[in-house]
């Protein structure tokens, strides 16, 4: 019996050792990997502690430290019972150490838990300057300069033009401006027509900038269209405020017709009721019939109510023509209207196409300049890149520059700024390309 009781505790000492030696080889193991690795704010951690349970003879995973945890931007770890850690500045093997003394102080285990930390997400990097794609990216362990510039797209393709290239650009260039000037010279003619549309006056008068002696053709072809245009606009206008015109014209005359008419009604009823008056005061008198008397009560009744009829013709013709006066102006309102957004449109076009001369002027010599320059520099021998790789590392108030090589490793959170600058060489000429490659 003593000697199964020993056998036992001796097997149970063994489970424990050798549990023990497996968790601290697998925590010397990530130590070794990552030695000298000082956490920062972002780094995600997977984060496992055990016990040695000596009467069950067995290890217990404690699952409420099993997972998946985020040092925050203050440096902190969040852990459950524990609380808040400082993780920032502290390697793997530290952190583990810092988690095993916690969880024995806090719960006041006699043996100390065993923990195991292990990084799954390293902290980013962030590369700019000249590269093809600037910003931030998951760093991954043994990460050098050459190897994050190509993570970053590689460097930025540089512009090596030829003289035929400038010379090419420098005629699509003034092509481009020959088209804008000619767009340019329209706008002007159509302004000058509008103006002289808005000012109602009799012919169009043109800026000198159209008119000068020698203009081509085309110019010339451009004034008479919009001389024809002036001209049916003109004439087209006129015919509607004639139109208007002649039907007032017409309604006078109708008024005049209606009110003569009412005239000779109104003498007609004068005239019918001094009948009635004489035929009634003969019938007082037994002198004349009753129904002599009533005929002429029914003549005089039709006569007012022509009357009426007159006089509703006569209101109808007056508002006919307050109407046509009313559209007379409205006409000349609209068209002005019209015509002076038409103008404001042209404007604006004008300044437009005149920015836009100006680029274009800008880019042809430019073009024909730089064009001169590769066609006396054909003798270059070759084309040199001088890179510069200067890592920025630490927090922000401590940050570090660093001279680099492409070989240089880089850590989670450095800053790689890569400068590229192209050189030409030879006898005559060392001239810096910095701005070609953008």
């Amino acid at each position: 019996m003593k000697t199964k009781l020993h056998s036992g505790s001796y097997k149970k000492r063994s489970y424990f050792i050798l549990a023990t030696f497996a968790f601290g080889l697998l925590s010397s193991h990530q130590t070794a990997q990552s030695a000298e690795y000082k956490l920062g704010p972002q780094d995600k951690l997977r984060i496992k502690v055990y016990e040695w349970r000596a009467a069950r003879g067995d290890t217990y995973e404690w699952t409420p430290f099993t997972g998946d945890f985020t040092v925050n931007p203050s440096g902190l770890l969040s852990l459950p019972l524990i609380g808040e850690l400082q993780a920032t500045g502290l390697s793997l093997k530290e952190l583990t150490e810092h988690v095993s003394d916690s969880l024995q102080a806090r719960l006041g285990l006699a043996e100390r838990p065993i923990a195991s930390v292990e990084v799954l997400i390293y902290r980013p990097f962030y590369v700019l300057g000249d590269v093809e794609k600037s910003g931030e990216y998951p760093y991954r362990p043994e990460l050098s300069v050459f190897q994050a510039v190509s993570i970053a797209g590689g460097f930025v393709k540089r512009i090596d033009a030829t003289a035929e290239q400038y010379e090419h650009q420098s005629i699509t260039s003034r092509g481009d401006l020959r088209v804008l000037n000619a767009e340019y010279l329209a706008s002007l003619a159509r302004r000058a027509r509008l103006m002289a549309e808005i000012d109602r006056l009799p012919a169009i008068q043109f800026p000198d900038e159209l008119t000068k002696a020698g203009q081509s053709a085309a110019i010339n072809q451009l004034l008479d269209q919009e001389r024809l245009i002036f001209e049916a606009r003109e004439n087209g206008f006129k015919t509607k405020v004639e139109n208007l015109k002649q039907a007032r014209i017409s309604l006078e005359n109708e008024l005049a017709t209606l009110r003569e008419k009412n005239t000779a009604q109104e003498k007609q009823i004068e005239m019918a009721k001094k009948e009635r008056s004489n035929v009634n005061s003969l019938a007082e008198k037994g002198l004349a019939l009753s129904s002599r008397s009533l005929s002429m009560e029914q003549t005089v009744a039709q006569l007012e109510g022509a009357r009426l009829d007159v006089g509703l013709l006569l209101m109808r013709a007056e508002q006919d023509r307050s109407k046509l006066s009313r559209d007379l102006l409205d006409l000349t309102d609209q068209r002005r209207t019209e015509v002076a957004l038409e103008l404001r449109l042209v404007d604006s076009k004008i300044a437009e196409l005149n920015e836009k001369i100006k680029t274009s002027q800008i880019l042809a010599n430019r073009a024909d300049i730089r064009g001169q320059q590769e066609f006396e520099m054909q003798d270059r021998p070759t084309l040199t890149d001088k890179l510069k790789f200067t890592i920025l590392r630490g927090p922000p108030n401590e940050t570090v520059e660093l001279a680099a090589d492409g070989n240089t490793g880089l850590e989670p959170g450095d800053v790689l700024r890569v400068e590229r600058r192209l050189t030409f060489s030879n006898e005559r000429a060392n001239f810096d390309m910095q701005n070609s490659i953008r």
